[in-house]
């Protein structure tokens, strides 16, 4: 299984720290069926466009409309720099009173993720720590990008 540039339309360094295969070892990736790796893949890209999703749809701003007067290229910059610790910048995301954003996140690892890692790998509850953490970022990065998007339209006001 390998990662390229184009997982998530950054730069290859960027992907590359963002990339499963930091998790899985040498031998685990050369036992790892075709198949299986193509679903891992599409995975990743579901919890990377669950996170970009749930902050367009469930949160609103005021300016967002305001989008095409923004400097793209210094807030891709910006966010793939931040993307790799999205849950360092991010916090807590959503409402501790009302933790739907999370309850989302969680929702879909335990029911997409964790079945598909124990169909193929049975990995240790440490591994499971580590594909949390490493899915959990990743949906983060995604709702990361579009609130960076959001908050870069506040001075583009016509």
């Amino acid at each position: 299984m390998t990662c390229d540039s184009n997982n998530f339309g950054v730069a290859p360094e960027i992907s590359e720290a963002m990339c499963i295969n930091r998790l899985l070892d040498g031998q685990l990736l050369n036992e790892i069926p075709d198949e299986f790796s193509i679903s891992i893949k599409k995975l990743v890209k579901e919890t990377f466009y669950l996170g970009v999703f749930t902050q367009l749809y469930l949160m609103n701003f005021p300016t967002r409309d305001n989008f095409e007067n923004v400097n793209r290229t210094q807030l891709r910059r910006k966010w793939q720099i931040d993307a790799i610790t999205s849950d360092v910048e991010m916090g807590y995301y959503g409402d501790p009173e009302n933790p739907i954003l999370m309850d989302l996140w969680e929702y879909h690892y335990y029911t997409k993720v964790v079945p598909k890692f124990r169909e193929k790998l049975n990995p240790t509850s440490f591994k499971f720590g580590k594909f949390k953490s490493y899915f959990q970022n990743l949906y983060l990065s995604g709702a990361l990008l579009v609130m960076y998007c959001d908050l870069s339209t506040k001075g583009t006001l016509d």
